[in-house]
């Protein structure tokens, strides 16, 4: 499961040289995807399941993935949340014809830790989110069925327990190996 978010009103930059929102909410995800892919094709019906709210309109600005012209916050994790659309795309075009199975997940908003370095009214924002945000007992069943019957095809995406096309633009396999491409060509070997 990959689910790993903290928000930033301000941008902010990792020791590594990368934005921080892109680095944890999409590099790292990248990174456990394809380097968990061994001991993952080993087991019985391996799925990585992807927390990252699939199927959103977020416009890519393929110059500025790491926000560097203007940073955003909100539009920084939106613009991650696509990314990780394209990370689904690739890895099941790379892998469909395993074992392993490339879910994309949104179980809406959800009371977890809601962390992150926010700005006054980012804040108040967030409290009214906590609010209204359903238990996050309610949200493992739907993440529970997918763990533990993975669904056929090499990728799905879900709106908890509503199906998502991936069937569109939004999942473009032509996108999906730009951004795989770019993403190989800022890592280290």
């Amino acid at each position: 499961m990959l689910c790993a978010r903290y928000f930033r009103s301000r941008r902010r930059v990792t020791a590594e040289g990368f934005e921080d929102n892109f680095a944890l909410f999409y590099l790292s995800r990248a990174l456990f995807s394809y380097g968990l892919l061994e001991p993952l094709t080993a087991a019985g019906r391996p799925v990585i399941v992807n927390v990252a709210g699939p199927g959103h309109r977020t416009p890519i600005d393929w110059t500025d993935l790491q926000s560097q012209k203007r940073y955003d916050g909100v539009e920084a994790m939106f613009l991650t949340g696509r990314l990780n659309d394209l990370l689904g795309v690739s890895f099941a075009e790379r892998h469909g014809g395993g074992p392993v199975r490339y879910v994309l997940m949104h179980p809406g908003t959800t009371s977890t830790g809601f962390v992150g370095d926010f700005d006054p009214a980012t804040a108040r924002f967030i409290e009214q989110q906590k609010a209204v945000a359903k238990p996050a007992a309610d949200v493992a069943p739907a993440i529970m069925r997918l763990l533990d019957d993975p669904p056929a095809a090499p990728l799905s995406a879900f709106n908890m327990y509503r199906p998502l096309t991936v069937d569109s633009d939004l999942f473009s396999p032509a996108q999906a190996s730009v951004l795989a491409e770019m993403t190989a060509a800022i890592l280290p070997a």
